[in-house]
């Protein structure tokens, strides 16, 4: 069963400010069988992260990404989300975008990882088809997945969490993951736990923050959604008007609302930062790529 969360789901602190926001319907229907309901936006006054406080159970988790951006992924996921088209869908970790992002990892590689006998064993945990691993470092790539996707060819496929019990690799990267975990700290800890002594970790998440001060602080708009949410059509409505703002603006408007969609927890430089520390693991760099949307680190496993 889904919860509600008090702390801060990165630093653990407990001191953070609060404002009005939605479930997807997308994610309450995939995933919990439910209709839409309200929830809470809220800014960590410690570490700056930006996180919704509902959280998914771990079977709600695995029915949300099952045979992810497949068929039945689309249809619903387009049924509440008319502006999400198979075109978008179909984009989703390939073309230009996997080869900036490729770059960007060679490029924050390179001063760490010197030949093969350095990086022998490299595993992408959740990386799709390990397309960003592919033309990497390293001798043997692997990637786990349990999505039912196949991995590219000259990548080996981990698709059940035995084939990882008891390896340890000498990198190991997880790119847009902790923004997708209910519990993104203890997520961390658990990757780097197949990282061997003194091996590395790659971190990647994208840097795609609501603009907090555009949700308003009355109760009239608590109120104003929970009114919402008792109708489908009147939270399909909402958001397309919402998101519509949002592109054109960058602004949303009072009518419209943020969603805790598929991207639970909105990082910046300093509370990737922080979530690293307090997984006790040594930080080597952390860059925001502002033009690219997304925040990279590199953690060393003590």
């Amino acid at each position: 069963m889904s919860w509600q969360i008090h702390v801060c789901p990165c630093c653990g602190g407990d001191r953070f400010e609060a404002r009005g926001a939605m479930l997807a319907g997308f994610v309450a229907a995939r995933a919990m069988n439910e209709a839409p309901r309200t929830c809470r936006l809220c800014r960590c006054f410690e570490c700056g992260v930006l996180f919704y406080d509902h959280r998914l159970a771990e079977d709600e988790i695995k029915r949300l990404y099952d045979g992810y951006r497949g068929e039945a992924y689309f249809a619903a996921r387009h049924r509440w989300e008319p502006f999400y088209t198979r075109a978008t869908n179909d984009s989703l970790g390939g073309g230009d975008e996997i080869a900036w992002r490729r770059q960007i990892y060679h490029r924050t590689l390179a001063p760490w990882a010197v030949g093969d006998a350095k990086l022998d064993s490299v595993l992408d945990y959740g990386g799709d088809r390990g397309q960003l691993i592919v033309e990497g470092p390293g001798r043997h790539h692997y990637v786990y997945e349990i999505s039912g996707r196949n991995a590219l060819d000259g990548v080996t496929l981990i698709d059940n969490e035995a084939g990882l019990i008891g390896r340890k690799f000498d990198l190991v990267l997880a790119c847009h993951l902790l923004e997708h975990m209910s519990e993104p700290f203890a997520g961390l800890v658990q990757i780097a736990g197949h990282v061997r002594t003194q091996g590395l970790l790659y971190l990647e998440v994208p840097f795609d923050r609501p603009r907090f001060e555009d949700i308003p602080r009355g109760t009239w708009y608590t109120s104003y959604l929970n009114v919402l949410s008792k109708s489908d059509r009147a939270v399909i409505l909402a958001g397309l008007l919402g998101d519509a703002f949002l592109g054109r603006i960058g602004r949303m408007p009072p009518i419209g609302f943020y969603k805790a969609h598929e991207h639970l927890q909105h990082f910046d430089l300093k509370s990737l930062r922080m979530l690293i520390e307090r997984a006790k693991l040594e930080l080597l760099c952390c860059e925001q790529h502002a033009a690219r949307g997304i925040v990279t680190a590199l953690a060393r496993v003590p």
